[in-house]
């Protein structure tokens, strides 16, 4: 994969490792996906995944969370918004 990679000319711009530790539940038809994802330097967070959205917000508020709290955000998102929240606290 890396020869690939490198023969389209793409660099490495960020090495990330992440530690996941995986449960499945089957709501109905349908398998649910909790994912608790830990980066070096950051709290674990939990990512839901449903292919039905209605069975992602009940799960959502079946673990005591509020809508509002839960974010669309990629790995990417979650350090980007960790990375500014610990500049602030520098400044």
């Amino acid at each position: 994969m890396k020869g690939i990679l490198r023969e389209l000319h793409l660099e490495v711009i960020r090495r990330i490792t992440k530690h996941r530790l995986s449960y499945m539940l089957l709501d109905g038809e349908h398998d649910i996906h909790f994912e608790f994802d830990t980066l070096p330097n950051f709290p674990t967070y939990l990512e839901i995944e449903s292919p039905v959205e209605d069975k992602l917000w009940k799960w959502v508020r079946n673990l005591g969370f509020e809508r509002e709290q839960a974010k669309p955000w990629s790995t990417k998102d979650v350090i980007e918004w960790y990375e500014k929240q610990q500049k602030k606290r520098k400044k």
